[in-house]
């Protein structure tokens, strides 16, 4: 049912909806990448972790063209092609070349006049769509239902879509927290799945408290940045400074010369 309900939208004319709009990928190799000039890039885009170089053009049919050319992915396509070369022994200067411009390259198409910045975030969040779909059919580590019925086969997957939303969520808030500069997504369920909370536990949450359960180091320390967890608080208020506390230093007088003192002449 949900299969033929998505080919009647597709099979819906596009002017009937002028509510619905696109932001679509270009392959590389398309003409208008050299009509309009998109790898001539107009400046760095601000605002993101990535050095991302970006270009926008807009077609004399109307439509808008934004280029954008990560450096982080340039390197890596580079290596892999280079690497593929070096396996099949057939590297050719001409061809690498050609394909040398366009390592790291993203292209898109759209019906709005946006900025810059604002087409490439929708293609960060695209991105996540993606790995999401990829963790949803093959990481999610679910239980296999082993149901026949329709119903249960909607319930089921109805369920998986809901954890892969989830699991989405919660790496946007890791990643807005800057945990995933430290941790991949692995290692942080790994820290977060040895913590548990005894059932008896009452009041706030506070990582002072005697209702944590193996409570390591790094896995308290990722509660209290993601907010499920008060820091431990001082005497004053202020939230206790991570590390050893620095000695105070104890003045000394001053050091008493070394070997037996010197006789004068009235000892």
């Amino acid at each position: 049912m949900l299969l033929t309900r998505a080919f009647r939208l597709q099979s819906w004319p596009i002017k009937q909806h002028p509510g619905l709009h696109f932001l679509t990928p270009v392959r590389r190799n398309v003409v208008n990448i050299e009509k309009l000039e998109l790898l001539k890039f107009d400046g760095v885009l601000a605002g993101t972790k990535q050095q991302v170089l970006y270009a926008k053009r807009k077609s004399v049919s109307g439509r808008f063209f934004y280029s954008f050319k990560d450096t982080g992915l340039e390197s890596s396509e580079q290596k892999d092609y280079l690497n593929h070369r070096l396996r099949h022994n057939d590297f050719n200067n001409e061809n690498y070349l050609g394909k040398k411009e366009k390592f790291g390259l993203i292209v898109f198409e759209s019906d709005q006049d946006l900025s810059p910045k604002s087409a490439y975030l929708c293609y960060q969040d695209r991105w996540l769509l993606e790995l999401m779909f990829k963790k949803y059919k093959s990481n999610e580590q679910l239980v296999d239902s082993r149901v026949q019925s329709d119903f249960s086969v909607w319930g089921s997957e109805f369920v998986n879509f809901l954890a892969t939303v989830i699991t989405a969520k919660m790496v946007k808030k890791a990643d807005e927290k800057k945990l995933l500069d430290k941790f991949t997504y692995g290692e942080l369920l790994d820290e977060l799945e040895h913590i548990w909370r005894k059932t008896a536990a009452k009041g706030p949450v506070q990582s002072s408290d005697p209702y944590w359960v193996h409570p390591f180091k790094d896995g308290m320390q990722i509660l209290e940045e993601l907010g499920l967890s008060e820091p431990i608080a001082t005497l004053d208020g202020e939230p206790k400074p991570k590390g050893r506390p620095k000695k105070k230093p104890v003045f000394v007088g001053p050091k008493r010369p070394r070997g037996r003192p010197k006789k004068t002449e009235t000892d």
